[in-house]
């Protein structure tokens, strides 16, 4: 639901998703922090190879994790910890 979307609109996007999520259970799937950073319950889903079998993984993330990969998401370094530090002020 956010392909093609980026800048400002991301922020609306981001608003209108809180507020409807208030009323409604929201499953959304992103590599947008500024998406991520507004929902109540934040899960990491990863692909792994094991001796050629392919499972996915997904990992509820809570307080540092959730966090540290907020700061993934928006790039990483000081750039992804400041912007990560002004989404979840």
């Amino acid at each position: 639901m956010d392909a093609g979307v980026g800048g400002l609109t991301l922020n609306s996007v981001a608003q209108k998703l809180e507020k409807l999520a208030e009323k409604r259970q929201v499953i959304l799937i992103t590599h947008w922090p500024q998406l991520a950073a507004k929902a109540g319950t934040h899960f990491q889903v990863t692909k792994e190879v094991r001796a050629g079998d392919t499972f996915t993984i997904c990992q509820r993330l809570d307080g540092p994790s959730r966090r540290a990969e907020l700061i993934r998401m928006a790039g990483g370094g000081d750039i992804g910890k400041a912007l990560t530090d002004e989404l979840l002020a």
